[in-house]
């Protein structure tokens, strides 16, 4: 094949992936704007049908849901639990937009990255929250190489299961820990193989705008994490950034709304709901009330 050839069925792939994304999503979003979907990580003790009912009593539109070790659905029984639990799921009126996967998974070479992409496009669930690569302290940019190159094997599975990866910004010692260092890594893909997952949270605790990180993101921009973050000094001097409810910590939750809905937003806003509650009762009321609030704010920029 010369390289004109090669050029033309490249695009081609990337088009044709962009077709299948947009199908899939189309499907999950029934042509409405943003989805609010719970991240089911505290659920991991409930059945499926358990977790339906937890989704319903918060108000929540669907599920992002947790396949990592000891959760309905793991990495091992993707292939045979993945598309069943998605069936029932949306049987139950509810949407699976997203899964988000054990955060070891950083490139394609990992054991279960096959079947989980696999089991994925067999199930219809158009987006993966793939993991988390550790900050080095010398030679970044060399680390950005290497992380373009695990991520780049990752966009290929995807093209592969017609399933995105999506790259979550997350605070501390972590590459891609908000949106500008997320961006070193993002530019240069196509936006239909690779998304940003943006954590307001996180990105508060870094002291990066809202506004700014969904800019600088936007045509990756695919999952929007909705989470409240503060600091705490502890009497011996050491901090801690405590997740609380929202509007009680750093995020500017008006700054947020108004550019999701200025911008036609049409991805999931995933709620983290891990929150320090003693009872799966008391976190579900939050989560409710989040959702609530949240609703609120997008009914008034809208308004």
């Amino acid at each position: 094949m010369n390289r004109r050839r090669f050029i033309e069925a490249t695009a081609w792939a990337g088009m044709a992936l962009a077709a299948k994304c947009r199908s899939a999503w189309a499907g999950e979003n029934g042509g409405r704007g943003m989805q609010y979907v719970m991240f089911s990580k505290s659920l991991r003790e409930q059945t499926i049908e358990q977790m339906i009912e937890s989704l319903k009593r918060v108000g929540a539109d669907g599920v992002d849901l947790t396949v990592r070790p000891g959760h309905p659905v793991t990495p091992e029984n993707a292939a045979t639990e993945l598309a069943p639990a998605a069936e029932r799921i949306r049987a139950a009126g509810l949407v699976i937009p997203m899964v988000t996967a054990p955060t070891e998974l950083t490139n394609a070479g990992v054991a279960f990255a096959e079947p989980l992409f696999g089991a994925c496009g067999d199930a219809g669930v158009p987006l993966i929250k793939v993991g988390y690569w550790p900050a080095p302290t010398d030679r970044y940019w060399q680390a950005v190489d290497r992380m373009k190159a695990d991520v780049e094997s990752l966009a290929r599975l995807g093209e592969k299961h017609a399933v995105k990866p999506l790259m979550h910004t997350h605070s501390g010692r972590y590459m891609a820990l908000n949106a500008a260092a997320l961006m070193h890594v993002l530019k240069g893909f196509d936006p239909a193989r690779v998304g940003a997952y943006v954590d307001v949270g996180h990105l508060a605790i870094c002291g990066e705008p809202p506004a700014l990180a969904f800019a600088m993101t936007q045509d990756w921009l695919s999952a929007v994490a909705v989470k409240d973050l503060t600091r705490v000094r502890a009497a011996d001097g050491k901090t801690s950034t405590p997740v609380v409810m929202v509007g009680e910590g750093f995020v500017d939750w008006g700054e947020t709304a108004k550019w999701l809905v200025d911008h036609d937003f049409r991805g999931p806003l995933s709620f983290h709901s891990e929150f320090e509650s003693p009872t799966m009762d008391q976190r579900l009321e939050q989560t409710g009330k989040e959702i609530a609030f949240v609703r609120h704010l997008e009914r008034k920029c809208r308004a």
